[in-house]
């Protein structure tokens, strides 16, 4: 039986896989905000929010978290 809870430790760890996978989602993200039209609200959803590593990481110094 898997232990999801100490399976989301690997996030903390730089060289992990689970780590770069979310690096890579976050600059995914990062770039889907920088393309959005500007002026207008943005809506993110995210349907695997788990602990919402990625987007929050992603948001946390993003120019238009605040869209």
């Amino acid at each position: 039986m898997r232990d999801w809870v100490r399976w989301h430790d690997a996030y903390d760890d730089p060289g992990s896989a689970l780590r770069r996978r979310l690096d890579v989602v976050r600059r995914l993200v990062a770039d889907a905000l920088d393309q959005a039209p500007r002026g207008r609200p943005l809506r993110l959803v995210s349907v695997c929010a788990g602990q919402r590593h990625d987007v929050v990481g992603a948001l946390a110094h993003h120019p238009r978290r605040r869209d």
